[in-house]
């Protein structure tokens, strides 16, 4: 099928017909998640050395599932998806995440995909960071099989990562180890002992104040303290 560009759009029914798509064309391809970046490319002219945009909606890669002691996020899984997931909602371990996912404009969370996010490599998401925090992985798959990557070794530069020309990002999967869970609830029970103190510091008018201007400032993330 012609796209809007003048190149070929494939709709490949999984990520093995993906892999073999880009075998085949190599640099000629392009991967298109929601598609949200490719008004910038075509902007800046890069999408001229390309003959085929291969577009990941029909591959089966939206989903959000816990396994054993990992989070699992599909490469097509949508921002507002991931974040109106059960499996992210009320967790404190999870809020610099869903910070993350709310930055964007609507129309952007209902179309740009967690796994096009974190394979653009772009400095100005916030996204990739908030998983980098949780020490999370990426699992993608290639002509030599599957793999999976430490977000930490992932990225190389700005707007470039390990993955071959030929190899898909299929999944970015967050560690929900016991360390984390009980970091969140270390850091709801010392939430509650600050509020309690605070209250009674200013009963006796001696409430604690910050140089800084605008006084004293929650670092936690926005998304943890609506938890706690």
């Amino acid at each position: 099928m012609p796209s809007a560009t003048g190149k070929e759009f494939l709709q490949p029914s999984s990520h093995q017909e993906v892999v073999e798509l880009l075998v085949k064309y190599g640099d000629r391809a392009l991967v298109v998640g929601g598609g949200t970046f490719l008004h910038g490319l075509l902007a800046r002219g890069v999408l001229h050395q390309l003959d085929v945009l291969v577009d990941l909606q029909n591959t089966g890669l939206s989903y959000v599932k816990q396994e054993r002691d990992a989070l699992c996020i599909g490469a097509t899984t949508t921002f507002a998806e991931l974040a109106v997931s059960e499996r992210v909602q009320n967790k404190p371990e999870l809020g610099a995440v869903l910070d993350a996912l709310q930055y964007p404009p609507a129309q952007i969370r209902n179309m740009a995909t967690v796994g096009g996010c974190v394979a653009s490599a772009t400095p100005l998401f916030d996204l990739p960071v908030a998983f980098m925090v949780l020490d999370s992985s990426v699992k993608a798959i290639g002509p030599k099989g599957a793999r999976e990557i430490g977000l930490h070794k992932f990225y190389l530069d700005y707007f470039e990562h390990v993955l071959e020309r030929t190899e898909l990002l299929t999944e970015t999967a967050l560690p929900v180890r016991q360390r984390l869970l009980e970091t969140g609830n270390q850091r709801q029970r010392s939430s509650s002992a600050e509020r309690s103190s605070a209250r009674h510091a200013g009963r006796k008018g001696n409430l604690p104040r910050c140089a800084g201007r605008g006084g004293w400032r929650n670092r936690q993330s926005a998304g943890a303290r609506r938890v706690l």
